[in-house]
């Protein structure tokens, strides 16, 4: 039981490591530039379609805050 109890926990860890995330975030706007180029195009509530498939990929553990930041950031420069 106690062992069941430390996996759950370890489980829950956040990443917070902005290059993780960053790479996560490269990543996901790779495999969608058909969306990239809706959101340039004034799509911005597209921003809400890349976090879900960013949180998905990392499993719901990247740090929100982080993943938002991330990917704005490399949605206006890109």
């Amino acid at each position: 039981m106690i062992s069941l109890f430390k996996k759950a926990e370890s489980d829950l860890s956040q990443i917070s490591d902005s290059s993780e995330i960053e790479s996560v975030v490269m990543k996901i706007l790779d495999q969608n530039p058909k969306e990239v180029q809706r959101y340039k195009g004034g799509e911005k509530k597209l921003a809400g379609f890349f976090v879900g498939k960013i949180m998905q990929e990392s499993h719901g553990k990247a740090n929100p805050k982080i993943v938002n930041e991330l990917l704005l950031k490399n949605l206006e420069t890109e």
